[in-house]
């Protein structure tokens, strides 16, 4: 928000809050970019390849998007673009799963890692959706603690993926 709840100013907050997203946003497409390659060498696993990427690349925009709407000044589409990015990168997970699986080299390993993170992003997404309503007692706290722990798995399995991925046969 650019303004605090106590109504000073958040430029800090805020600032700290587009950083972070934008940090987030780079990581994950030079992730995308890098498995994109990897299973695209692979005529089998190339068309999952190409549409987790589309969708990929849509959840960078929709995260951007999230940065680019302070929830004090448009909380509606800030909200959207946040459900939106999580859905979409619930499908984009779930298809890497699928092209990993269709990657002859990967190893059980690389596709079982991208299936944890496609079940934990469908457990996320079902909380922001069915979950308590932030209005409810104790909703926000968590919607918000969900969100965090589910940046976090994010974050290391994408890396753990990462790592998998500088293992395998460079084609």
């Amino acid at each position: 928000m650019t303004v605090a709840y106590n109504g000073q100013p958040n430029r800090v907050g805020w600032a700290c809050f587009v950083a972070s997203l934008v940090v987030l946003v780079v990581g994950l497409g030079g992730c995308v970019v890098g498995f994109f390659r990897q299973y695209s060498s692979d005529p089998k696993s190339r068309p999952l390849a190409r549409a987790a990427a589309i969708v990929a690349l849509l959840v960078c925009l929709a995260f951007v998007g999230v940065a680019a709407t302070p929830e004090n000044l448009v909380m509606g589409l800030h909200v959207q673009l946040t459900f939106f990015a999580f859905r979409a990168f619930l499908v984009s997970a779930a298809l890497f799963t699928l092209a990993s699986w269709a990657y002859a080299p990967a190893k059980r390993s690389v596709w079982l890692g991208w299936s944890i993170l496609t079940i934990e992003l469908a457990i996320y997404v079902w909380i922001q959706g069915w979950g308590p309503h932030v209005r409810d007692p104790g909703g926000l706290e968590v919607q918000v603690i969900a969100q965090k722990i589910i940046t976090v798995v994010a974050i290391a399995i994408l890396l753990y993926e990462s790592v998998l991925a500088d293992r395998l046969p460079s084609s």
